[in-house]
């Protein structure tokens, strides 16, 4: 019988951010997968059978949106939560403490969930097939103290070349591996501020020496092989940790550590599986460029297949902008009231659980600046595209909207002069919904949009929308239409009430 090894992935650090994204859920292949996608995708492949995600608590309805649900459906999913109060008896978090206790207390929340053989990775490194195999290979042979009669726990450590595991973008962290003779971890040296040069890397201590270092040097990039008894070594050790420093607001309970002083104590000993696989992974914004490309290459080689997982879900939220002012009659330059300029935090409000990756809009002033609140909160830029302007009427000022619209939506091919009919405008704000659901896949994006393109882009999934729906929303500014995709599919359409905080479904299942 295929013996059970779990891979738990440290994932409680998915809200840090470095310019901009959340950098664990950056897609970098080629329909929206992020790096763990791949280390899963790897884990799987060599004979790994469960996945446990380490994350917060506040993160867990996001999380299983965008990773844990559509993992459920290939393989076992549980979750272990990391908090910073999470402490043993008769210890408090210190006042001013904002993260958790570091990847020992992460490990140490998987007690009661993991009881057998796992391998430890964190969420935002890509470790390679080879790594996998080798840590998975090792732990299934039963080399656990008991399996072996002796008293000595036997790990492992996926061992990276320093060489492999360096950033052009700037200086990293490693745990620099001694090895013996027989492959095993002697010592493990956290080296900060480590910088590639053209001879290889040197390292700036605390005081200012600068360092070299050999770029042949074993690494440790936290991809450990334990055993369940391991759980037990952090439940002990945690509490004498925070004795030390508990009161230190930047101390961390960290794997490497722990498992050097059980190396010196000769109660662990670490077997250094060497793999020749690259590492990389996304330390700084510009570092994304790399992995895309990385990523490409490696299923040009045939070692991925372009889509690794079944479906591919992206969400669109077309939001209607605000209240314009109207004495303005140019369509380009008119800008939002004060009231409109409020009535945006609305806007704000909603999208900002909802792991926006993109924002687009109307390069109409309104349209714009209704997501402009949210954007620059989030740290994206705002992409415009011609296409989803709203439609124009004809050369001057209408008086008569209301009859002209239900003209209009009567027939969608009618158009005043040197204006365009509905069916025009239809067709080219789905253009431009086409362009950015291929330029942004399994993104969540939003766009800023108007009232009338909008509504056709709703009445192209749903043709029961028409005038009378039309005019039940004209008026209501903002509007917030969801599109859910599946492998480019439009299966479900929701509009938003942001003033009444009511949803209506208008579509459920493949249009």
């Amino acid at each position: 019988m295929k013996k059970d090894i779990t891979l738990v992935i440290m994932a409680a650090g998915i809200g840090s951010r470095y310019g901009g994204g959340i950098k664990q859920l950056e897609s970098v292949g080629p329909c929206g997968e992020i790096i763990m996608d791949y280390s899963v995708y790897d884990a799987l492949e060599v004979g790994f059978n469960k996945i446990v995600f380490v994350i917060r608590k506040d993160l867990e309805e996001d999380f299983r949106e965008v990773i844990g649900n559509r993992m459920e459906n290939i393989c076992r999913v549980e979750y272990a939560f990391q908090e910073k109060d999470d402490l043993p008896e008769g210890f408090t978090v210190p006042e001013g403490r904002t993260k958790p206790w570091g990847t020992g207390q992460a490990i140490l929340a998987c007690r009661g969930i993991v009881n057998e053989p796992f391998a430890v990775i964190n969420a935002d490194d890509y470790y390679g097939k080879s790594a996998f195999r080798q840590v998975y290979d090792y732990l299934a042979t039963g080399l656990a103290a008991g399996d072996h009669g002796e008293s000595t726990a036997d790990y492992c450590m996926a061992g990276f070349i320093l060489k492999n595991t360096l950033s052009d973008n700037g200086t990293v962290t490693r745990g620099i591996c001694q090895v013996d003779d027989n492959g095993y971890l002697t010592k493990v040296d956290e080296t900060r501020n480590i910088r590639k040069t053209p001879q290889g890397a040197v390292a700036a201590d605390a005081d200012g020496t600068v360092r070299t270092l050999d770029g042949e040097s074993h690494v440790s990039m936290n991809m450990w092989g334990l055993t369940p008894e391991f759980l037990d070594v952090l439940s002990e050790g945690f509490p004498e940790f925070l004795k030390e420093h508990g009161d230190d607001l930047k101390a961390e309970y960290l794997l490497p550590e722990i498992i050097d002083r059980r190396i010196r104590s000769g109660q662990a000993r670490v077997k250094v599986l060497e793999t020749p696989d690259p590492w990389f992974g996304i330390t700084y914004k510009e570092d994304k460029a790399a992995v895309v490309d990385a990523i490409a290459a490696l299923i040009k080689e045939g070692k991925y297949p372009e889509r690794l997982f079944g479906t591919m879900k992206t969400k669109v939220y077309f939001v209607r902008h605000a209240e314009p002012n109207y004495e303005n009659h140019d369509d380009l330059t008119r800008e939002l009231t004060e009231q409109g300029m409020k009535d945006r935090l609305l806007v704000t409000e909603f999208l900002k659980d909802k792991n926006i990756g993109a924002v687009w809009s109307s390069p109409y002033h309104r349209a714009i600046d209704t997501v402009k609140h949210f954007a620059d909160g989030a740290g994206l830029e705002i992409e415009t595209d011609y296409d989803f302007r709203e439609r124009k009427v004809g050369d001057g000022w209408l008086d008569d909207f209301d009859s002209f619209a239900e003209k209009q939506w009567g027939d969608f091919a009618f158009a005043l002069e040197h204006g365009e009919s509905l069916g025009e405008v239809q067709k080219r704000n789905l253009a431009a919904l086409e362009r950015v659901l291929n330029t942004a896949p399994g993104k969540n994006i939003a766009i800023g949009s108007h009232g009338t393109a909008l509504s056709t882009v709703v009445n192209h999934f749903d043709p029961a929308f028409g005038y009378e729906d039309f005019q039940r929303i004209v008026d209501l500014m903002p509007w917030v239409v969801e599109l859910t995709f599946e492998d480019g599919h439009c299966v479900e359409v929701r509009e938003y009430d942001l003033f009444q905080n009511t949803c209506l479904e208008r579509l459920k299942g493949e249009h």
